[in-house]
């Protein structure tokens, strides 16, 4: 005969209270299992004391957090939404999303909200449009909300800001590519274009040039020069044009049509060309700060603009890009003009070591020498160990990369220096074969990365507070369930503490062991998808509801497998009601058919529940719990993971 478990649960979202009946199936429970509760209206200051708890939640989490009405309006916002946005909340409220959507994401937005209103729940990134007109990326999750007639009334979203994340990824790919154009480029045309294609994965770059400045002619040359209005002006003579400015002054320069007014108005320069709406230019410096020229962009389009964010994101490249225009350069006359091999040898800023087939140093330039603080008799005769840092490098390694290249293999590595004065740096060394008066050489190009390393380190530093970031996003929707569905405070924490130790009883370890952690906290996570109506119904759910309660597993799975790093923690939001004798759900999934992670989780998810005492029960004693656990090995639960659980977690 089937038996059924009922209970009454509180949900709460916002601070509004209703109760729901729900029942659980076994066909063999125990009569003694039977549990019936009263429930017990809650007094009106109770009910305004967790209001204002939960209002006090919302108010103070680093996530923004907005409601949306049938009409994709602005209903509700916490103050953080706000700041992310750069609006007042006053200024937000009751204004549509497409305020703060950009152009052409347009579509993308209709089609959300159109499977919002079919009930989807998605978890996205995208861009926001703030109020000055900056993007702001951020990871979104949606919920759909119904009324209790069914009726799609708005929806429920958390969003992070991963604005950092972002520019960093991409400025970190700018400078990896700009480093290989510099290496890969045949010729300097080539890597023009190359360093163009590079700018515009940055920022809009249809119209972009390089200008550098020819000393020796004193001409401004423009190499490369792509413009939808003007053509290129060619070599000319300093005049009083924006790049002029940009190399009188050393500094970059953001230009609208009202700051080229001011400085037309002050004389410092002259309308040249066609008029922009934007005009945006940095310096070429070289490491030892000497300006080689300008790096522009400017734009015609109206919406189509440039803040602060780009002139630092054009500045931070500039460096990088003057480096790999010097290299390419000093590369050229290298090849072609031996006559002119010293002077150009050691007008690089970079280091440059010429040696034999046996890796001695044969010549080395004042970069070398600027780099290490020896003098250039230092270096000749000896190999690389002279200047190596003690045992941070594998010099037979070095070796054999140099026999590598004089064979006709570039090679590139890291190596570390250790200068006169007994300071060790990172280089990047890149090894050529090449030809110095006649005989088969290496030459080695040697670049300081000092920066480079500082700079990965902080984003690892970030990616890792970006982690721990998700993680408490993790604790947090699980703390928001347990408000929700009325959970004994501390449930998740128990039940994923204890999953672990059985995890770790069992054999598992590494890695996996964080899956399964980030699995039991998310457990009934899909429960987030079940319409009000249903979830917080007060009286036995019909047939047809069960069907969609039944249906959470799914909605976990659909929520969660988007989320490539959460992708591994599936086994347990999807599976753990899936019972060993195939009676369970979703999938009916039988045996070890059902995953591992599962089937530990859900002998713990129930000695958690019936241990733990409720505001409309009391809790079982551990001797009874044992018992019914006993009783369903084989039934609901793995009879192996039962006998771990029972004689070796409850002895502990």
């Amino acid at each position: 005969m089937k038996k059924t478990y009922s209970y009454r649960k509180r949900i709460s979202l916002l601070g509004k209270i209703k109760p729901v009946q729900t029942d659980l199936a076994s066909e063999d429970a125990p009569k003694k299992a039977r549990l019936f509760f009263n429930e017990q209206s809650d007094t009106k200051a109770v009910r305004l004391a967790r209001q204002q708890l939960y209002q006090q939640i919302i108010e103070t989490a680093n996530e923004g957090i907005w409601m949306l009405d049938s009409e994709f309006r602005v209903s509700y916002l916490n103050k953080r939404m706000a700041d992310m946005l750069g609006y007042q909340p006053e200024e937000v409220l009751g204004q549509p999303l497409e305020l703060f959507t950009f152009e052409e994401d347009l579509s993308e937005l209709h089609e959300n909200m159109q499977r919002r209103r079919r009930g989807e729940r998605a978890v996205f990134e995208r861009t926001l449009k703030r109020k000055d007109g900056t993007a702001c990326w951020v990871l979104v999750s949606a919920t759909p909300v119904f009324d209790d007639l069914g009726q799609f009334s708005g929806s429920f979203s958390m969003l992070t800001d991963i604005s950092d994340r972002k520019q960093a990824q991409q400025v970190q790919n700018a400078l990896f590519r700009i480093s290989e154009a510099a290496h890969q480029a045949k010729t300097l045309e080539e890597l023009y274009y190359q360093l163009h294609q590079i700018i515009a994965t940055l920022m809009p770059a249809q119209n972009f040039y390089i200008a550098l400045y020819n000393e020796a002619d004193h001409l401004i040359e423009f190499p490369y020069y792509v413009d939808e209005y003007d053509e290129n002006p060619g070599p000319q003579k300093p005049g009083k044009g924006l790049t002029e400015y940009i190399l009188r002054t050393g500094q970059p320069l953001l230009v609208s049509p009202e700051r080229f007014a001011e400085l037309i108005k002050q004389g410092d320069v002259e309308l040249i060309g066609a008029p922009s709406l934007d005009w945006l230019g940095v310096p070429l410096k070289t490491t030892q700060n000497q300006i080689i020229g300008a790096l522009v962009v400017q734009t015609y389009t109206e919406g189509v603009r440039y803040s602060e964010r780009e002139k630092e994101l054009l500045s931070f490249v500039s460096s990088q890009i003057a480096m790999a225009i010097e290299r390419k350069r000093a590369e050229n006359l290298l090849r072609h003009s031996e006559a002119s091999y010293r002077g150009l040898f050691n007008s690089v800023d970079e280091a440059i070591y010429i040696q034999d087939q046996s890796g001695h140093f044969l010549d080395v330039n004042q970069g070398a020498v600027k780099m290490y603080g020896y003098p250039r008799d230092f270096f000749i005769g000896q190999g690389p160990e002279i200047i190596a840092a003690p045992g941070k490098n594998s010099l037979h390694e070095i070796y054999r990369m140099i026999r590598e290249a004089s064979s006709g293999s570039p090679q590139v590595f890291e190596f570390w220096g250790r200068r006169c004065n007994g300071d060790i740096f990172p280089q990047e060394v890149r090894l050529y074969k090449g030809h110095y008066f006649g005989q088969d050489v290496v030459i080695a190009i040697a670049q300081d990365i000092t920066d480079r390393k500082q700079y990965q380190e902080t984003l690892i530093q970030s990616r890792a507070d970006l982690f721990m970031a998700y993680e408490d996003t993790l604790k947090g929707w699980a703390r928001a369930l347990e408000l929700r569905e009325r959970e004994t405070a501390g449930h998740s924490q128990r039940v994923v503490g204890l999953t672990l130790q059985l995890a770790q009883a069992m054999g598992i370890q590494g890695e996996e062991l964080l899956h399964i952690q980030r699995g039991a906290l998310l457990h009934d996570i899909g429960k987030m998808a079940i319409p009000d109506h249903i979830l917080l119904k007060k009286k036995a759910l019909t047939k047809e509801e069960w069907v969609i309660m039944r249906l959470h597993p799914v909605y976990a799975y659909d929520l969660l497998s988007p989320i490539e790093y959460l992708y591994p923690a599936l086994d347990i939001p999807y599976c753990h009601h899936e019972h060993w004798d195939g009676s369970g759900y979703p999938r009916g999934l039988r045996g070890e058919e059902i995953p591992l992670a599962a089937r530990i989780f859900a002998v713990v998810d129930v000695w958690d529940a019936m241990t733990s005492e409720r505001p409309y029960r009391p809790a079982w004693s551990g001797e009874y719990t044992s018992s019914y656990i006993r009783e369903q090995s084989g039934k609901l639960f793995d009879p192996h993971v039962v006998e771990i659980f029972l004689s070796k977690i409850l002895l502990l």
